[in-house]
């Protein structure tokens, strides 16, 4: 990546409000890229570059004082007072189309390593930090979504869900 990408704080947040899952994808990649997303003002800009170390991501964040908590910039009363930070990208952010580690469905092409049967029905997966594969390693880029309260119907999904994900640890 080459060119700058500019993440508008602001719409991305109003976008995820209204998107189920949404929320929680981006604030784990916030996490995953070393941001404490609670401390990222909206509106603001996160821009992803290319740096001498690699792909960061530079972003504004609330100054917190002593006890932890913003207070109002001296030099602008305002407005809280911020810096700039920069992190260094190891996970790209979700594209427009992912939803979080959300349920969802994709047409059996394979027999599943661990499936019983030859269902032709669609199954369920899940997905975590690599929103196109699913848990049990099933490429998924392009289905459909289902919300995080349908169950997952592919048993090696199933099975992984409750646990730590193997990729990012969350």
């Amino acid at each position: 990546m080459s060119a700058r990408r500019i993440i508008d704080t602001e719409l991305l947040m109003a976008h995820a409000v209204r998107t189920p899952g949404l929320l929680r994808i981006v604030q784990r990649w916030c996490r995953l890229n070393s941001i404490e997303p609670t401390d990222v003002p909206v509106p603001s800009d996160m821009v992803i570059e290319d740096s001498a170390y690699g792909l960061i991501i530079r972003h504004e964040i609330y100054l917190l004082n002593a006890d932890g908590r913003q207070y109002v910039d001296p030099d602008q009363p305002d407005r809280a007072a911020m810096t700039t930070r920069t992190a260094l990208l190891r996970i790209a952010p979700p594209t427009a189309q992912h939803r979080g580690r959300a349920a969802m469905t994709t047409p059996t092409l394979a027999p599943e390593p661990v499936a019983s049967g030859d269902s032709t029905d669609d199954e369920i997966h899940v997905v975590c930090c690599i929103v196109d594969v699913a848990l049990c390693g099933t490429d998924v880029a392009g289905q459909p979504w289902y919300s995080d309260e349908d169950e997952a119907t592919c048993v090696v999904c199933r099975d992984l869900e409750g646990r730590p994900c193997e990729r990012c640890g969350l």
